[in-house]
Parts: C-alpha cells; sequence; structure tokens
C-alpha cells in the first residue's frame, strides 16, 4: 500500500468528521462521491469559461483582423490563411489547401473561387491526375500576400501588446499543447 494514499484517505475523513460530525462509513462514502462531483462540476465550469474566452478571442482576432486588412482585396483571417496556406505548402491542390486552413469543402471552394476571380490565385490541372487542380498565388497574389503579412503583423502587436515576453512564451506553449491534442 501506498502511504500517501492512506493520508489523503484518513485527512479526507478527517474532513468529513469536520464538516458533518459523524463517523458513518457510509456516509463518509457518499459525502467523498458528493466532493468528487462538484469537483468535476467545477472543472466543467472552468472548462465552459475557457471555451468562451477562446471563442471570444477568436472572434476578436476576426474583427481585428478586418480592420488590418481594410484596402486590400482580401477581407478576412480565412482568406489570408488560404494565401498563406499556398506560399507554404507550394503548388497544393484545392484540398490541401482546404485540409490545411481547416476549412469546410463547400465554404473552401466558394473561398478559393473568389481568389481565383480577385485574380490572386491561378489553378492548373495536376500532371498525373487531371481531376486534381493544383494552385499557386500569381504575382498580384504575391504583392497582396506580402502587403496583408505586414499589416496582420501590426495586427498582432497590437492585440499581443498586453503581454510580456514571458507570458506570450507560455501562452504559446499552452496553445500549441492543446493544438497537438486536436491533431
Amino acid at each position: 500500500m501506498e502511504t500517501n494514499k492512506i493520508i489523503m484517505l484518513l485527512q479526507s475523513f478527517d474532513a468529513f468528521e469536520k464538516e458533518t460530525q459523524s463517523t458513518d462509513l457510509e456516509a463518509f462514502a457518499y459525502w467523498t462521491l458528493r466532493k468528487k462531483n462538484e469537483k468535476q462540476g467545477e472543472e466543467t465550469q472552468l472548462n465552459r469559461d475557457l471555451g468562451y474566452a477562446l471563442n471570444r478571442v477568436n472572434r476578436y482576432s476576426k474583427l481585428f483582423a478586418k480592420q488590418y486588412l481594410e484596402g486590400l482585396p482580401i477581407h478576412s483571417l480565412d482568406e489570408f490563411s488560404f494565401l498563406t496556406s499556398i506560399t507554404f505548402l507550394i503548388n497544393p491542390s484545392k484540398s490541401e489547401v482546404y485540409d490545411n486552413t481547416l476549412t469546410e469543402l463547400a465554404t473552401g471552394q466558394q473561398m478559393m473561387r473568389r481568389l481565383i476571380q480577385m485574380g490572386l490565385v491561378e489553378e492548373t490541372e495536376d500532371e498525373k491526375d487531371k481531376r486534381i487542380k493544383r494552385v499557386q498565388l500569381t504575382t498580384e497574389g504575391e504583392r497582396v500576400q506580402n502587403l496583408a503579412f505586414q499589416q496582420i503583423g501590426e495586427e498582432c502587436n497590437f492585440k499581443f501588446k498586453v503581454l510580456d515576453v514571458k507570458d506570450k512564451i507560455s501562452l504559446l506553449e499552452i496553445l500549441n499543447q492543446l493544438l497537438k491534442s486536436f491533431e
């Protein structure tokens, strides 16, 4: 037996006895379960609060990005993500862009169509499989992406200015850990 667990059990029983003025073992078992459920309920609420905060941060990010992208043909973080994904994936298929940006097929197709119509992206047939369309940035797409990178950089500086470097590093580590759990 582990001594620490026995000590924890005795401490728990002591807390039960002080709170209820009872030494009944069955009542102690129910009390322990209730405390465990309360603790799980607190953690569930904490998880909800985290989800709410992350959702709000995401919404603010989209709002701020829209403001910082003003004057460019792209108007959202999603469109910026498409351009960035196309650049870093190097001549990807459309499906690879949708997967990389976590975009649903119908939404991705609409966005890709807009970027092509704006002259920022061009598509070509895959040499091996004619059903696959590959995409790359046009010269205008590269120019817009570079401007967007600068403006999104300013937006990020604005968004994270309240955090010092240590906090930014901690936040990045936590978010990366969370992202890894999803992938």
